[in-house]
């Protein structure tokens, strides 16, 4: 995982110009309090864009790439995740409230947590936070939708990350500053971190324990090993002679065969969307 820095002037002063246009878009001047404004109904290309863009297009969670549209082989995946849930009940909240508080940016002049996601009071113009938590930049980061393969090439739906997660605390390892040394990743692609950690990172949280991601990790692992690079994974999703030579090259001493489902384009294209631990693995050697 990777520190997602929401302090960084640059992007800080970017977001809160989004929100504040998202709010004035919904003010009703007329009749002075907001319409419309919630978080299914306002548009949010501009923060969706923004916030995928400072985290280097890459997934909070499982440092999947993000597509925030179809793009050649890969289908859009991209969500917003609400780091206080988007639709959080009153007793939620006060249960999970000292965990969410206890970082800076999700504290009471930052985030106002309007309880189901909606309006506490429609008739009071925000025009500098705290901003309503399920608009609020503070509140937001950029996730995949969860969609992995099991184990004979299937597509899962909500399988991990945001919509693996619902509305359970899970604590927002990503604003860790040291968050790249609690959370390492072995030679076997498995995740080692603080035991403290894994209700938020297994499968009662995020899921980005899961045997399909510890595969996906082990993958490029082994093609941090050998003479292929990413470019090369990315060629092969449409060349087919290519894609069975890495196979051929790389993963044809496993007895198992557990690699062969590799040759259908659809799952190599699923495999090539984690490049962040070529570098990852790299880095380590």
């Amino acid at each position: 995982m990777r520190f997602i820095d929401k302090s960084k002037v640059e992007n800080r002063i970017k977001g809160l110009a989004i929100n504040r246009q998202i709010l004035e878009l919904c003010w009703n001047e007329s009749a002075r309090s907001y319409s419309g404004l919630n978080y299914d109904d306002v548009d949010k290309t501009s923060i969706i864009s923004h916030i995928v863009g400072e985290q280097d297009g890459l997934c909070c969670y499982c440092m999947r790439n993000l597509h925030v549209k179809a793009e050649g082989n890969h289908r859009k995946n991209t969500t917003l995740e609400h780091v206080i849930p988007h639709k959080i009940r009153e007793q939620e909240w006060l249960r999970d409230r000292d965990g969410y508080r206890m970082f800076p940016l999700l504290k009471e002049n930052h985030i106002a947590v309007c309880y189901g996601g909606m309006l506490n009071n429609a008739s009071i113009e925000c025009e500098m936070p705290p901003f309503p938590h399920f608009i609020a930049y503070d509140n937001l980061v950029a996730s995949c939708d969860g969609q992995t393969l099991n184990e004979i090439g299937e597509e899962i739906s909500q399988h991990c990350c945001n919509n693996k997660r619902g509305n359970r605390y899970v604590e927002p390892l990503y604003f860790h500053a040291d968050i790249s040394s609690e959370v390492s990743y072995d030679n076997r692609g498995h995740v080692q971190c603080r035991e403290e950690f894994i209700p938020y990172l297994g499968e009662n949280g995020v899921n980005i324990m899961c045997p399909f991601l510890n595969k996906v990790r082990l993958f490029w692992k082994e093609i941090s090993d050998s003479e292929y690079d990413v470019t090369d994974i990315v060629n092969a999703e449409d060349d087919e002679t290519l894609r069975l030579d890495i196979i051929d090259d790389v993963f044809t001493d496993d007895p198992t065969g557990q690699w062969f489902f590799l040759e259908d384009k659809k799952s190599w294209c699923v495999f090539s969307d984690y490049p962040w631990f070529y570098e990852y693995y790299k880095s380590r050697q």
